[in-house]
Formats: C-alpha cells, structure tokens, sequence
C-alpha cells in the first residue's frame, strides 16, 4: 500500500523536530537514529540520507507543489470494470485486477486501480475465522446458559453458587512453527461490511496441519497444570504400538480421551484442588468422543460431580474462559534465536526437571521479532521462537526494557526456577540494553596484524579462478564478499553466501568437494563459525578431498554480533592450524600480510591432489561503517549457484 500524505508529513515533521532538539547532529548521526529505531521507514541508508538531508534542506513538512500533466481521469467504463474484478470477489486484489484489466486491453496500473478503488468508496474487510452457529445451536445456548445459573446459582451469597468449583478443560488448537502473519489478500473488498455474504467474509480452516496439540485447565484455583499445558501429541506418540505404522498420525480416538483423562488429566485437577479442600467439578468441550459411553463412564468414576453432556452443548464451548487462554496464547506466538536452535538438545537432555533439574536462566536475543525488519534467515526463525519454547515446556517472557519490568521478570524467573527446578527463557529484544564498548584488544595480541578483514579478502579473491567455487561464511565476511564481487563486477552466482547457520559453510564446501572433484572449492570461514562445530575439521579431514582449500580468517573476535572475543585471537595459546593437523589436515598455513597471502593463495593452487588444506589468516577486527547488505535474494544467489555448479 501506498504510503499517504498524512504518513510523510509525519514523517518529515519527525526529522525536522529531531534536528531542533539535537542541533549538533549531523545528516548521517539522524540518518542512522532513524534506522535504528524500532519502525523505521523501508529505506537502505543512502537513500534515508538523501531523503533526511532534502527534509532538512526544504524546512517544511509540505509537498512540492506538483509539476507537470495532472493525475490521470479514470473514465466510466474503467472504473466500473474495476468494480466489476474486485467487488465482492474471493481472493481479489490490486495486482490481479490491473493484470486483468490489462489482458482487456486497458491501459492501467496499480496506482490507478488504488486511486479508483478509492472513488468507488470499497472498503478491504480482513477475513474472520468463526465457529458456524446455526439458529438451533443458538437457542441450545442460551438454554445451556439458563440451565447451569439454575444449577450452579446465580450470585455467590446463593447456597447453590458452585462456580468456583468448576474446572473448565479443552485442547488447545494446533501450535504450528510457522509464523502467524494474515496471508496476503485474505480479506474481501465491498462499500459496508453487512453487504459480504458469509461464504466470502469467513476464512477456510486448514485441515491437517502439522503442529502440537495442547490440553489445559481453568478454575477459580488458576491454570491446570500451572506451570505449562501438557503436550498431548507428546503423550499420543507414546501410546504407539510396535505394529503401528510410524507414518501415520495417532488421532485421539474416544478409548484413548479416556486413557488420557485417567493418565493426565484427573491427577493434574486433583492435586490443584486437594491443596484446597474444594471437590472440583469437571467439564469439558462436550465434542463427539467425549459423549461416548466408555468416556462418560470414565469421568463418572474418576470425578464426584461433573457437567452432563445435556447442561453443556457443544456449540457452547467456545464462551468458556479456557478459550481465552488459548487466545491469549495464539496472540502471544504471533511475535538472534539460532542459539535457541543450538541449545535446545542439551536443555531438553540435561536441564529439564525430568532429567537433572538444574535450573538456568535462559538469554535469547529475539532476531527476526515480528513486525521488525531483519534478514531472511531471522524472520523465518523469529515468530517460531516462542512456539518452540512453548512446545518444549519452557516458560518465557519478553525482557522490558525498563529497570522496574526487568526487575519484575528476573523475580518471576528466579521464582520459578527456584520452585520448579527447570529452565526458564528470557527473549531480549533489540535495543533492550544499553550500547555497550568492548575493550580493545591488547597490544600483544594486535602485534604484527596489518591487514583488514575486507583487505585480506580482497587479496583472496585476486587470486580466485573463473570456475573456482566459493562458500562464504555468514556474517561480515559473506557481506564485504558480495560488495568486492561488486566492485570487481565478477557477478555473484560463483558464491554461496551462507545466511545464517553459523558454523556450517564448511560442511556445504565440504558437500560440493565430494561432488564436484574436478573444481576447486574455496570455503571462506570465520574462527568463530570454526569454534562453534569445531568437529566438522576431523569430517573434512576425513573425507580428505584433495580439491577442499579452507581458508579462515581469524580477526580474534565475532564480529557480526557486537565483536565479543573469541578464544582463537590468542595466538600464542591457541593454534587452529595444529588443531587442523590433528584432525588430519595434509597441509596448514599462517599469512598476516599480503605477500604472505600471495604465496599461500600460489602455494593451494599448486597443491592438487594432497588436501585438504588450511590457510589461516590472522587480521585485525572491525569492519567498515558503511558495509551494506546484499541486493539480491537468497533464491536468487541459490539458483544462479546452482546453474554455475552444472558446468562441467
């Protein structure tokens, strides 16, 4: 959509009054507060530039006034095509219409559909996801809700008000890892809502979803189990049998709703309430299997009291606060966590209070938050992140960024912790902390380093043959490689620049060596990517393919993620090339300038059929201040790479 007059006044009034405020701040420190804020516009930073130094430079938040033909008039016949293609249509958006009015033989564009759009008073009305309630299932309800006020009374001075003795329990709707973002054009244009016919307005549901299946509990004593909602297809899967095929899904049939009620269910109520003296009465969704016989004899033995199927009608189930929680959740999921993705073997093997119980408070930084922009790998990761930990049983909360609601959250962590002897996760967003300067590194250590990252790299690629394949590290690296590439104009599709995924550019090298023995892969890698899956040095060595050149350039520190320091920049303590001989590396390397780099990069071509080798290049830290982010896609880079590794 377009973006309004009203926005860009906004906009420049923003600019123009954080320039009154900070007289002293240059067109690049207001550029780069902009893009550092937590909604900034959709601009690279030499654009934000420009467009900040023009606001400042104009002093007004008006438009120019406008130059040249007036807009264009959209005639009759134009408009009531338009209205024609997007008017209560399933599926109808801007795109698809100008395409349609084009085939025609109009002479359109998007703009001119939004503008007459617009004129034709259409309104977007985003598709709802509702329960189909007949006028019976209606009626049923309002009768339920007669019967359970007699029943359970009215106003708590009633001798028959048993409202706190009600455990309302249901599963959950399916928890699936992908993000929660409306679906594009899922909404319906129309002049007033009341005109959409309820076919169009509502949304299909998707059936058989991957995902996790929830049962939980409300009452008056809380949540049942208050510490997370137990994972229902966790326990189906366990209720396999050998002769089952692994392939196919376990459904929750009646005979095992009525194992899980004895297994799960009924312990978890009756422990809550046993604390308070109170007989709970049970009440669930009242769905198919849960009117069975086998089910119903089922909760008859295992509760005193309970509500009869015929006082809870099913299509009443979706007003009882169980479904709020589970609302409550779904809105919560809708929100650099490849650490989570690191860790969660070792939490789940060795943490959790069915193994060793250790408490650990749990720091993860929360890339890719939606509705932020970020890199692709990050987005893809970010709204899963709480899904995940939900999925696990680990209790989260974002961490706020102000002293009183940290303070709160670190006393509920430190609480739980403290009483459930497990891990508890804390999602730090960006910017939460304070900028904080890393002490330089000694002069020992910076003794003898003359070379840059980006001029180290620069020499590597010099020596870089036409068929040669690269695979880049993630991070800076990969970033200065696609400008050099640029500047070279070399063209990109000989590289693989590995988003994400840190630590395993060199197990993509090593894949493409073992298929490719007649080219030259040249996996370019970082020591921090080399520390965090140090074994893959003893695979590579392994498979000794003699057409695998490792080269790794070891600045000390990670740079992409604020520049903490790595072990490997000690170089008198910590050696990477006898670390690479002792896993079997034929041959290792050490170059600190660029005549060093230029006999090493003569001395790896010369070696043809003795790999693999290591060249190590140790280098100073930082990078440059204005390294951009590559332009192209990552499906882009995947396909022209692909193409290039198809010549012989």
């Amino acid at each position: 959509m377009s973006i309004t007059y009203n926005d860009r006044k906004n906009f420049r009034s923003f600019v123009l009054n954080l320039k009154s405020l900070n007289s002293t701040w240059s067109v690049g420190r207001i550029a780069r507060f902009i893009q550092n804020s937590d909604n900034p516009p959709h601009l690279k930073y030499t654009s934000l530039y420009k467009c900040v130094s023009r606001i400042l430079k104009r002093e007004t938040i008006n438009d120019k006034k406008r130059s040249g033909r007036p807009v264009t008039v959209t005639t009759s016949e134009f408009r009531k095509n338009v209205d024609k293609c997007i008017r209560l249509k399933k599926n109808a958006s801007i795109r698809k219409t100008d395409a349609i009015l084009k085939r025609q033989g109009f002479t359109s564009s998007e703009t001119s559909i939004y503008r007459t759009v617009k004129a034709l008073n259409l309104k977007w009305y985003k598709k709802r996801k509702s329960q189909k309630l007949s006028d019976i299932d209606k009626k049923n309800r309002v009768k339920c809700a007669k019967t359970l006020r007699s029943k359970l009374g009215i106003s708590k001075n009633s001798n028959k008000w048993r409202w706190n003795r009600i455990v309302n329990c249901d599963f959950s709707d399916l928890f699936t890892f992908q993000g929660f973002q409306n679906k594009k054009n899922d909404g319906v244009w129309a002049r007033e809502g009341e005109e959409i016919e309820a076919g169009l307005i509502n949304a299909q549901t998707e059936k058989f979803q991957k995902g996790i299946l929830f049962w939980g509990a409300i009452s008056s004593q809380g949540l049942i189990p208050s510490r997370a909602p137990i994972n229902v297809t966790q326990w189906l899967e366990q209720q396999r049998t050998p002769c089952d095929d692994k392939r196919k899904r376990v459904y929750l049939t009646s005979q095992l709703y009525a194992k899980f009620l004895t297994e799960k269910a009924a312990p978890a109520i009756k422990t809550v309430f046993r604390k308070c003296k109170l007989n709970p009465i049970f009440h669930d969704d009242q769905d198919q299997k849960q009117r069975t016989i086998l089910v119903r004899d089922t909760v008859a033995a295992l509760f005193s009291e309970h509500i009869e199927p015929a006082d809870g009608d099913a299509k009443f189930a979706d007003v009882w606060r169980i479904e709020n929680v589970w609302g409550a959740l779904k809105e919560k999921l809708r929100g650099k966590n490849s650490g989570l993705g690191n860790i969660v073997n070792p939490i789940m093997s060795l943490a959790t209070p069915g193994v060793y119980s250790l408490p650990m408070l749990l720091l993860i930084g929360w890339r890719g938050e939606p509705g932020k922009r970020d890199e692709p790998q990050h987005r893809i990761q970010g709204p899963a992140t709480p899904g995940i930990l939900a999925a696990l049983g680990i209790p989260f909360q974002p961490l706020p960024d102000y002293h009183d609601g940290a303070g709160q959250a670190l006393e509920t962590a430190k609480r739980y912790m403290e009483t459930a002897k497990g891990p508890y996760a804390l999602l730090v967003k960006r910017q939460t902390f304070l900028p904080y300067s890393l002490p330089k590194r000694s002069a020992d250590l910076e003794a003898g380093l003359s070379l840059t990252r980006e001029e180290a790299l620069q020499c590597v690629i010099s020596h870089f043959q036409h068929r040669d394949v690269v695979v880049g590290t993630t991070g800076m690296l990969s970033r200065e490689l696609f400008e050099l590439r640029m500047k070279r104009d070399d063209g990109h599709e000989r590289d693989f620049l590995t988003v994400g995924g840190m630590g395993h550019a060199s197990s993509i090298a090593l894949g493409i060596a073992i298929q490719k023995p007649n080219r030259t892969i040249y996996c370019l890698d970082g020591d921090g990517a080399v520390l965090m899956h140090m074994g893959i040095l003893a695979n590579i060595a392994a498979a000794a393919p003699s057409n695998f050149k490792h080269i790794v350039f070891n600045n000390g520190t990670h740079d992409s993620v604020g520049g903490q320091p790595t072990v490997a920049g000690d170089h008198k303590q910590f050696s990477l090339c006898h670390i690479a001989q002792g896993c079997g590396y034929k041959h290792v390397m050490i170059a600190t300038n660029q005549n060093e780099i230029k006999e090493a990069m003569e001395k790896m071509r010369t070696i043809n059929n003795d790999g693999p080798v290591l060249l190590e290049l140790r280098i100073k830290t930082g990078h440059r201040k204005n390294l951009g982010r590559p332009t192209r896609s990552t499906n882009e880079n995947r396909k022209d790479f692909m193409h290039f590794l198809q010549l012989s």
